[in-house]
């Protein structure tokens, strides 16, 4: 089963696993990594936002409050995506987004809180990434230019 699960997800044929296989689930949690989760405050809803988003990244999830956007993705998804830059370069100065990454979606949410909170304080044009021991900043679609401080 391990090797069918790798080398399924090599070939990207899989984005989900559910298994009764007890001696798996610690195997899978180890491969499931981190989990992202975004918040955003749009000053308007657009009608195609959340085929917009899909787009850029579907193996997501979205839910839509009023005017704030709450995404949940694993880690691996949102880097091969690039949905905040992406998002960033669609809406531009159009919305606030804070991003979080966490062991769990609490964590996440928490660091995603903190880093919208960061964001709106500087109203700038940064785009963070908030870990528990670090903040990314996501500022540049050119990967070479991310920084990371500590």
């Amino acid at each position: 089963m391990k090797n069918n699960y790798i080398n399924l997800k090599k070939e990207k044929k899989i984005d989900i696993v559910l298994t009764r296989i007890s001696n798996m689930v610690n195997f899978l949690k180890s491969e499931k990594k981190k989990i992202i989760f975004g918040k955003l405050l749009f000053d308007k809803i657009y009608v195609d936002i959340e085929e917009e988003i899909h787009s850029i990244s579907k193996n997501c999830i979205i839910k839509i409050l009023d005017k704030n956007i709450e995404i949940l993705m694993l880690y691996e998804d949102f880097i091969n995506s690039n949905i905040a830059l992406n998002l960033k370069k669609k809406f531009r100065n159009n919305f606030l987004s804070g991003w979080g990454k966490g062991n769990n979606i609490n964590e996440a949410r928490h660091n995603a809180e903190k880093s919208y909170i960061k964001n709106k304080e500087t109203n700038t044009e940064v785009i963070y990434l908030v870990s528990t021991n670090s903040e990314t900043i996501l500022s540049e679609i050119n990967a070479k230019k991310r920084r990371i401080l500590k």
